[in-house]
């Protein structure tokens, strides 16, 4: 499952099963990029972002609105990232 397959429209993802590898702006404490494995999804009325790493850190986000534009994605993406991160 450590393999992604396809590159994304989206830069810095690769996506594949339903699950995107996504980078994260911090190292794994060795200098090594951290990675992501993640899945969003989003119902009406409702948008998630799930993610864990590799070495076991989890975290998952919902929105109680749907997000519609890239700003709203982009505020569960960083939200999932700083508790993945800290």
């Amino acid at each position: 499952m450590a393999t992604s397959g396809a590159a994304s429209p989206v830069p810095g993802y690769e996506y594949g099963l339903g699950i995107m590898k996504t980078p994260l702006p911090c190292d794994d404490g060795h200098g090594h990029e951290r990675v992501a494995r993640a899945h969003r999804g989003t119902i009406p009325g409702y948008g998630t972002w799930a993610a864990a790493t590799d070495d076991g850190r989890a975290a998952s986000v919902t929105m109680t609105l749907e997000p519609r534009t890239s700003q709203a994605v982009e505020h569960l993406e960083k939200t999932v990232a700083e508790a993945l991160c800290h």
